[in-house]
């Protein structure tokens, strides 16, 4: 960050590597939310096809490239002084052309400028020197020690956090998780008790053919597992289904309701139907040694 005028304005010239900075902030504002939280690690997947629209991509967060000529201004800073996309301004003796505008963040980036790192540090004369980094999407790390790790590792720096900003983003992630679990333990239940139900009036409308299973010799542990396995069948199939609506769904409502990229999680399918085959199996287990307790006899006389 280097403090410079333009036209007798005093403004804060802040360099930036676009492809690591604003995927960063992507992530930290919203990219994740419906993902793991993984800490310093968190990264979004940023398509950049639209890269002769910048201002679509500023709004998203999703800017990847930043010629050495270009600016990019924060909300305030260009409302303030009546500038857009398009025009130039002079900073440190060079003319630069204004790239787009971020969207208001409610911190300081909206009075700022930003340009790229590099030209910063030649036009400032500092060399390839940095004096502010900015550790993103590491709310749980910051609540879990992050800040003293920092501290040791960069002796003689000053090492800050926005607390409200972490207090609350912590918050929100344990909530959201809390929620996740919640609504995934009724729906288990909702879906066990209905699977449960269709099992038991699939016993009572099939009591012949079961008799007629077990006059011919079948046994009460083989109707049990012809049960068990028509529920594994029936928990397969719809765990896969379910994985393959859902995710579809995500993808295009997720930008739509949540103004977040969401994308598959394949390992999730092996998960969805490994829980749903569980599922199944234990709400079809009851229905089924019921059925191999049935009476051949009483089943023919009933017919």
């Amino acid at each position: 960050c280097v403090p410079t005028e333009i036209d007798g304005k005093n403004v804060i010239l802040t360099g930036i590597l676009p492809q690591e900075e604003i995927q960063k902030m992507a992530a930290w504002q919203g990219g994740m939310i419906f993902k793991k939280h993984e800490g310093c690690k968190a990264k979004i997947n940023v398509i950049d096809e639209n890269q002769d629209a910048p201002e679509a991509l500023a709004e998203r967060r999703a800017l990847q490239n930043l010629n050495e000529n270009e600016v990019i201004l924060g909300s305030d800073y260009a409302a303030n002084n009546g500038l857009a996309a398009g025009d130039t301004l002079e900073l440190l003796g060079e003319k630069f052309k204004v790239l787009t505008t971020l969207p208001a963040t409610g911190t300081v980036d909206d009075g700022r400028v930003f340009a790229h790192l590099h030209t910063v540090q030649r036009l400032s004369k500092s060399g390839e020197v940095v004096n502010i980094i900015e550790v993103m999407g590491c709310c749980e790390d910051v609540a879990n020690g992050l800040v003293g790790d920092l501290q040791s590792l960069l002796p003689g720096t000053k090492v800050v956090t926005i607390a409200n900003v972490v207090e609350t983003q912590v918050s929100i992630n344990r909530m959201m998780t809390n929620l996740s679990y919640l609504f995934l333990a009724i729906l288990i239940a909702v879906g066990g008790a209905s699977m449960a139900s269709a099992s038991f009036a699939n016993v009572m409308e099939r009591r012949r053919e079961i008799g007629t299973l077990m006059a011919l010799g079948a046994t009460p542990r083989f109707v049990t597992q012809l049960f068990l396995a028509k529920a594994a069948l029936l928990g397969l199939a719809g765990g896969i289904t379910g994985y393959i609506a859902g995710s579809v769904l995500a993808v295009f409502l997720g930008p739509a309701f949540a103004d977040v990229s969401v994308l598959p999680v394949p390992n999730l399918a092996f998960i969805s139907a490994a829980i749903a085959v569980l599922v199944t199996i234990a709400a079809s287990y009851i229905p089924a040694r019921q059925a191999a307790r049935l009476d051949p006899c009483m089943c023919f006389k009933e017919v």
